[in-house]
């Protein structure tokens, strides 16, 4: 019993650096083992008890199961192998309910590590959909700059020709300037030359 108990803290300590599925494994293999022995002990219990019974002593296979009570009566050695034998089953069935219980503890821990995986599987999912919003935003940015380059250089273009056609029209005004001083210098000459016409005209009929 003592030795059973203490190789349960030793499974214990040991459950903390392996996998659920590895300490399950050896929980099953060494409770199995203990149960064997327990089973065995029981049995021979149970043998001595019944040799007892018939014969009124024990067997000499199994006189090393209570010597201290050699010197006692018959009924001190069967109340003795009875408590013997009910703390053998008290303990089986301890171990029992223990095995029960690291189960359904195995079970729990299982619960929780597919609801921690699928809670990462749903980060990770995410984290994937943050990073492509993120791709989308980077080239949608990069579109708008590409795009406001363009309209610059267009307004750049325009202001350019706008220039162009300001200077042509200066250039254009002088010149239609210069053509109007000419014509009124020409209509200034062509009046004065008919005047002239005219005054030759008057002289040459006093004359005839």
């Amino acid at each position: 019993g003592q030795s059973s108990h203490t190789d349960r803290q030793d499974l214990q300590h040991q459950e903390s650096s392996e996998s659920p599925g590895a300490v399950m494994e050896r929980w099953e293999d060494s409770i199995s083992e203990m149960l064997e022995e327990e089973v065995q002990e029981a049995r021979k219990m149970v043998s001595a008890l019944q040799a007892l019974l018939l014969h009124g002593s024990l067997p000499e296979e199994e006189q090393d199961v209570c010597v201290s009570l050699d010197t006692n009566s018959a009924e001190q050695q069967l109340v003795v192998l009875r408590g013997r034998l009910d703390q053998s089953m008290e303990e089986i069935r301890e171990v029992k309910r223990e095995l029960l219980r690291c189960k359904q503890e195995m079970r729990n821990l299982q619960g929780v590590k597919e609801a921690q995986q699928q809670r990462l599987c749903s980060q990770e999912a995410s984290i994937l959909q943050t990073k492509q919003e993120l791709l989308r935003a980077s080239m949608t940015k990069d579109e708008l700059n590409n795009q406001n380059a363009e309209l610059k250089w267009k307004l750049e273009e325009c202001n350019r020709l706008w220039s162009e056609c300001k200077m042509d029209v200066g250039q254009k005004d002088r010149l239609l300037q210069q053509l109007k001083y000419k014509l009124e210098e020409s209509q200034k000459t062509q009046t004065e030359l008919q005047r002239e016409l005219q005054q030759k005209h008057s002289l040459l009929q006093d004359l005839m």
